[in-house]
């Protein structure tokens, strides 16, 4: 597989993952909105929550051989000549609360003999990551519209395919 259809795939799998993180950490944390929409389930709800989770830390380690030209693709990404634009800014700070919650996640799953304070600061940082999230979704996909309606039109079978799944795109609104 190449680095741009790895990097696709990756990106499909932690947009799924995502939105079931979303949906099932505000059913968790909001047990009357649970109670509407799905009724008791709570510790369902839970295990839900953490297999998605695995699944979202799970996915870049499971690119494997491909982990090498992802790197390299990130760096490319990153790096000069460009000045800083949201898209640089937009993959810091998605990285940053991917690993933030991730650890923090982690944290509050398996680490309950840790002091309180650690728990509760992991717990913050859990929260407040998630309404970077949460904030910075909406965003992402109107920045990405274009994309999203070129392959949307694809898939309908309206336009004839103007890229290849695998070929490097040199597209640089490419989300």
């Amino acid at each position: 597989m190449t680095p741009a259809a790895t990097r696709r795939l990756l990106h499909a799998v932690h947009g799924v993952t995502t939105l079931a993180l979303l949906v099932t950490g505000c059913l968790i944390q909001w047990p009357d909105l649970r109670a509407q929409v799905v009724g008791g389930y709570g510790r369902e709800l839970a295990q839900l929550h953490l297999w998605f989770g695995w699944a979202f830390a799970a996915a870049p380690l499971l690119a494997g051989r491909s982990a090498g030209a992802l790197f390299a693709d990130l760096q490319r990404r990153l790096g000069p000549p460009d000045p800083i634009t949201w898209r640089k800014l937009h993959i810091v700070i998605t990285a940053v609360a991917s690993g933030l919650l991730t650890a923090s996640g982690i944290i509050l799953w398996q680490f309950h003999e840790l002091p309180l304070l650690v728990q509760d600061i992991s717990l913050e940082l859990h929260i407040w990551a998630t309404w970077v999230v949460a904030a910075l979704l909406p965003v992402h996909l109107v920045v990405a519209r274009r994309k999203i309606a070129e392959r949307a039109r694809w898939l309908r079978g309206d336009e004839p395919r103007l890229f290849e799944f695998g070929e490097e795109d040199s597209d640089p609104e490419d989300p």
